[in-house]
């Protein structure tokens, strides 16, 4: 099963300044989240920008996907995240297959095209 692992931040935390954030981020990456990657992700640096209404769990910070056998593995692959030990937060949610005619589905099989 596929899930996305979202990264959040607490406000006011600048992982750009933080003296051991980048090796934190590193060995999480390479240890954790590597052997299970689908989608190593993007971080965001900058403060998002929140369209609607949201109970937001804290600043955007990123996200991956990972490939594991239940979300016990993801959950698991999460509590090793560095952004929990800056008092931040990982949301855990498992993507589902879409039917082969929905709209995102014929974007994947165009973009998967050389």
């Amino acid at each position: 099963m596929k899930f996305i692992l979202v990264y959040r931040y607490p406000e006011g935390y600048d992982v750009l300044t933080d003296p051991g954030a980048n090796d934190a981020w590193e060995a999480f990456i390479r240890e954790k989240v590597g052997p299970s990657v689908v989608d190593p992700g993007w971080p965001v640096f900058e403060q998002a920008t929140v369209v609607g209404t949201s109970e937001s769990a804290g600043r955007l910070g990123g996200y991956s996907v990972v490939d594991v056998v239940d979300l016990d593995s993801a959950v698991a692959l999460a509590e090793g995240c560095p952004t929990l030990s800056t008092g931040g937060s990982v949301e855990v949610g498992p993507l589902v297959e879409l039917p082969a005619a929905h709209p995102a589905e014929d974007l994947r099989r165009r973009m998967a095209r050389p």
